[in-house]
C-alpha cells in the first residue's frame, strides 16, 4: 500500500492520496496509450476544433431552415384563411340586398392578398428553403467527413483500450486491496469451506459481473447482480354510468336531469420487478462467532455538533433500556462507551459483546464514524452484515455506477473529451469499489489477521460458477430465453462437467409469461344499483428453459480474441465459432444439445488459444 503511514486510516488515505492519485494515474495511462499507438493528438485537436465549428454552423443552419419552413406554413395558413374570408364576404354580398362595403372590400382584397402570399411561398420562400436545404446537406456531409477523419485519427487509440485498464491503474496506485484476473474456483471453495459462505442457489438473482482479490491476505468477491422480486402491483379500471333524476322546483313542478358518475375499482396482484444490485463477500477469521447487521443510519452528513450530541443522548437512553431488558432475560448486551459510534453504526442485534468490542477498537470506531459522516462521494449508503467469518457489504451507489466498459469510447471524436470520459470512468469505478470495501478497511483487526490455511484437495473446475454465470449473462439473451416469455430472464448456472480445459455449465433461465386477465369488481353507483367494473390485469406464469454453455479461461485482450476468431482453423469448429464470445478473461460458446465436444477438439482449441495469447499486444 502506498502511503504506509495511513494504512489503518482509510478515509485519510483516500482524501490525502487516492482521491488525486487515481485520476492522475488514469490520465497518465491514457497518455501512455496515446504514445504507444502513435496517435497524433495535435492533428486530432485541429479536426475536433473544425468539427465544433461545423456543428455550430450546422445547428444554426438547421435553426434558420426551420424558421423559414415555419414562416411558409404560417403564411399558407394565413392565405387559406383569407380565401375563406373572401368566400364568406362574397356570399354576404350576394345574399344582402343593400350589400356591405366591408364585405365588398374583403371580397376583393382577400383573394388578391392570398394569391400574393401563395406566390411568395412558392417562389421566393421556396427558393430560399431549397438553398438552405442544400447548405444543410453540405454541412451534414462535411460533418460526416470530419467525423470519419477524426475516427480514423483515433482508430488505434480506440482499439488500445481493453478490459484490464481499470485493474492495471488500481494496481499501479494502491495495494490496499488486490484484484484477481479471474475468480479462481479455489478461492470460492475457500470462502465456502474455510469461512462458511452459504452459497445456496437463489433463482431470484443472477451474477452479471465478478471481481475478486485480497485485502491483506484475506479473500473478497465483489459481484454485480440482476435481481428479481415479487411485489403486488395495483391495477385500476373504470366505467361511466348515467341515470335520469326528477328534480323538483319547490313549486309543485320540476324537470328531469341526467347525471353521470365515473366508478373506479382497483385490485392488487403479484408481479415481478427487476433491479440491479452489488455486494462484497469478505472472509476473515477474526472474531469468528460474531454476527451483526447494520443498515444506513439516515443521518445527514451536515448534522451539527448540537444535533449529533442529541443523537448520542438518545442512543444512550435507548441502549440503556436494551441492556436492562437483555439482562432481565439472562442476556449480556452491554453498550460501548462511544455512544456516537453506537448511534451511527446501530449494530444492535450483535450476538457477542466481547468479540464486538474486540473487532471495533477505538480506532475502528473512529474510522467508521468518519465513513458514515462523509458527504462525498456517497454518504452513508452501505449495509454491513457479519455472519461469523463471512462479511457482506452492499451499497446503494453500487447499483447506480456502471461497470468500466472499454468499448465506451468509440463515440468520441475528440481525444481530449475521450480522456475526460476515460478518467471519469476509472475514478467512478474506483470510488464505487473503494467505498464498498471501506467498511472492512475501517477495521484494523481485519488487516492484521492473516488468512487461514486452506488446502484444495480436489480440483475439478477451471472456471468458477460465479464467473460462468456472469459469462452467460454476457451472451445473447435470446439463446436462453424461454418460449413465450414476456419479462426479462434471470439466469442461474451449475457446473456440469469438464472436457480438457473447457468447463460445461447448465444454464437455467427463469422468466414469466404475461397473460392478460379481466376481473369484474362490483360497486354501488349513485343510481342506487350495483355495477360491474372491469379491471384489466396481468397474470404472470413462470416459464423456464435449460441450456448448456462451454467456458474456458482466456486471459487476453479483445485484439487477441479477434485474431483468434479470424483464424481459419478456429472457424472450422462450426458450433464453437458460430457462438464464441469473449467476456473479461474467458472464452465461451453456446453448446447445442447435439454438440459432442471432444478432448481432441479441446486440445486443438487450447493450442490456438496459446498461439494467439503469445502474440504481444501492439500497445505493450
Amino acid at each position: 500500500m502506498k502511503a504506509r503511514d495511513l494504512e489503518f486510516d482509510p478515509m485519510d488515505y483516500y482524501d490525502k492520496y487516492l482521491k488525486t492519485s487515481i485520476p492522475e494515474n488514469a490520465s497518465k495511462y491514457f497518455d501512455d496509450l496515446v504514445k504507444k499507438t502513435h496517435t497524433d493528438v495535435n492533428k486530432n485537436d485541429i479536426t475536433a476544433q473544425n468539427i465544433r465549428k461545423w456543428e455550430i454552423k450546422d445547428k444554426e443552419g438547421e435553426k434558420k431552415l426551420g424558421l423559414f419552413k415555419g414562416l411558409r406554413v404560417f403564411l399558407i395558413i394565413v392565405a387559406v384563411i383569407l380565401l375563406v374570408v373572401a368566400i364568406i364576404s362574397i356570399l354576404a354580398c350576394v345574399n344582402s340586398d343593400s350589400g356591405s362595403t366591408v364585405a365588398l372590400v374583403l371580397a376583393i382584397i382577400s383573394p388578391i392578398v392570398a394569391v400574393v402570399i401563395f406566390v411568395i411561398c412558392f417562389t421566393i420562400l421556396k427558393t430560399k428553403i431549397d438553398q438552405l436545404k442544400k447548405e444543410d446537406e453540405f454541412n451534414n456531409k462535411k460533418l460526416q467527413e470530419l467525423y470519419s477523419e477524426a475516427r480514423q485519427e483515433l482508430a488505434l487509440l480506440y482499439d488500445a483500450f481493453d478490459e484490464f485498464d481499470f485493474d492495471r491503474i488500481v494496481k499501479q496506485t494502491t495495494d490496499i486491496f488486490s484484484i484477481d484476473p479471474v475468480l479462481k474456483p479455489e478461492k470460492l471453495l475457500m470462502l465456502r469451506d474455510l469461512y462458511g459462505l452459504k452459497d445456496e442457489p437463489n433463482i431470484d438473482e443472477s451474477i452479471v459481473q465478478v471481481a475478486s482479490g485480497d485485502i491483506a491476505t484475506n479473500p473478497y468477491i465483489r459481484v454485480r447482480l440482476f435481481q428479481k422480486a415479487i411485489h403486488n402491483q395495483t391495477y385500476t379500471g373504470s366505467i361511466t354510468i348515467s341515470w335520469s333524476e326528477w328534480v323538483s322546483d319547490g313549486r309543485g313542478g320540476g324537470h328531469t336531469v341526467v347525471r353521470t358518475q365515473v366508478l373506479t375499482a382497483s385490485i392488487s396482484q403479484p408481479a415481478p420487478f427487476y433491479s440491479n444490485g452489488t455486494y462484497v463477500i469478505y472472509g476473515n477469521e477474526a472474531c469468528p462467532d460474531l454476527t451483526f447487521s447494520r443498515f444506513p443510519s439516515g443521518v445527514d452528513p451536515d448534522i451539527s455538533e448540537n444535533d449529533l450530541r442529541k443523537l448520542e443522548i438518545k442512543t444512550e437512553k435507548h441502549l440503556a433500556k436494551m441492556s436492562r431488558e437483555s439482562i432481565s432475560k439472562g442476556g449480556s448486551f452491554t453498550p460501548l462507551a462511544n455512544s456516537k459510534f453506537e448511534g451511527l453504526f446501530k449494530a444492535y442485534d450483535r450476538n457477542n459483546d466481547v468479540e464486538f468490542r474486540t473487532l471495533f477498537s477505538a480506532l475502528a470506531q473512529q474510522n467508521m464514524c468518519e465513513l458514515i459522516l462523509r458527504k462525498e462521494p456517497y454518504g452513508d449508503d452501505f449495509s454491513f452484515f457479519k455472519r461469523k467469518k463471512i462479511n457482506i457489504v452492499s451499497s446503494n451507489h453500487g447499483k447506480r455506477i456502471p461497470p468500466y466498459n472499454c468499448n465506451a469510447f468509440y463515440d468520441y471524436y475528440d481525444n481530449k473529451e475521450m480522456k475526460k470520459a476515460f478518467v471519469k470512468a476509472i475514478k467512478d469505478n474506483f470510488d464505487s469499489m473503494f467505498f464498498e470495501l471501506a467498511p472492512i478497511l475501517c477495521i484494523p483487526l481485519y488487516q492484521q489477521t492473516d488468512a487461514g490455511y486452506f488446502d484444495v484437495k480436489e480440483h475439478y473446475q477451471h472456471v468458477s460458477t460465479y464467473d460462468a454465470e456472469a459469462f452467460a449473462n454476457s451472451m445473447s439473451p435470446q439463446l436462453f430465453m424461454p418460449d413465450a416469455a414476456t419479462t426479462p430472464q434471470v439466469l442461474k448456472v451449475n457446473f456440469n462437467h469438464s472436457v480438457g480445459d473447457t468447463d460445461f455449465f447448465t444454464v437455467n433461465s427463469y422468466a414469466y409469461q404475461g397473460v392478460p386477465q379481466v376481473t369484474y369488481v362490483s360497486k354501488m353507483g349513485g343510481d342506487g344499483h350495483m355495477h360491474d367494473i372491469p379491471v384489466q390485469w396481468t397474470r404472470y406464469d413462470p416459464v423456464s428453459k435449460t441450456s448448456t454453455i462451454g467456458v474456458r479461461e482466456f486471459i487476453g485482450d479483445k485484439k487477441q480474441f479477434r485474431n483468434l476468431s479470424n483464424d481459419a482453423d478456429f472457424k472450422s469448429f462450426n458450433n464453437l465459432y458460430a457462438s464464441s464470445v469473449k467476456n473479461h478473461n474467458f472464452l465461451g460458446f453456446f453448446a447445442q444439445n447435439d454438440y459432442n465436444y471432444s478432448q481432441e477438439e479441446d486440445a486443438k482449441v487450447s493450442s490456438l488459444v496459446k498461439k494467439y495469447l503469445n502474440i504481444k499486444r501492439e500497445v505493450d
